[in-house]
């Protein structure tokens, strides 16, 4: 990959992940929620997690869980990255298993309309991403458990934002 798009994609990823934080800790303290109490409603099957603190120090997480935790706080996932709280939408779907599919649908159909814009082969998003063209296959056809960092990875390769990837058609 050209050291210039890594530079890029680690000031994205940074941003996110600095972004999800943020987010995450404001839309705690707007729900009234300890990280605490989010972390057993978490993983109730154990009796102490420390995952809500996870979240707010060392945000690296999967599409997946960012379904879960926008479903806990009843939060659609686009409020994690999005530069103010005014408006916090509410998930579009109540379920965990059919919210993370619909999710994972919406990205890959971004992901693959911005690549078609752009006249760009699975192959050219492979080489300027450095991720291997089976696994940004699965992404596109929503087969894969991405993390944030990927996405975002992805999200620069394209010359977008990870909002962009995760906004609903």
């Amino acid at each position: 990959m050209k050291l210039w798009i890594k530079k890029v994609v680690k000031i994205f990823t940074s941003k996110n992940k600095k972004k999800f934080s943020e987010n995450f800790r404001k839309i705690l303290s707007i729900r009234e929620i300890s990280a605490n109490y989010f972390g057993k409603a978490f993983s109730p099957e154990k009796s102490k997690s420390t995952i809500g603190y996870y979240y707010l120090k060392n945000p690296n997480i999967t599409i997946y869980n960012l379904c879960k935790v926008a479903l806990i706080l009843k939060a659609d996932i686009t409020v994690f990255f999005q530069d103010d709280l005014d408006n916090i939408i509410k998930p579009k779907e109540d379920n965990l298993e059919e919210y993370y599919l619909l999710v994972l649908k919406s990205i890959a159909n971004n992901i693959k309309e911005i690549r078609k814009e752009k006249n760009e082969l699975l192959l050219d998003l492979e080489v300027l991403s450095n991720i291997d063209s089976s696994n940004l296959s699965k992404v596109e056809n929503a087969k894969s458990n991405l993390s944030i960092s990927i996405l975002t990875r992805i999200a620069g390769t394209l010359g977008t934002d990870i909002q962009e990837l995760l906004r609903w058609n």
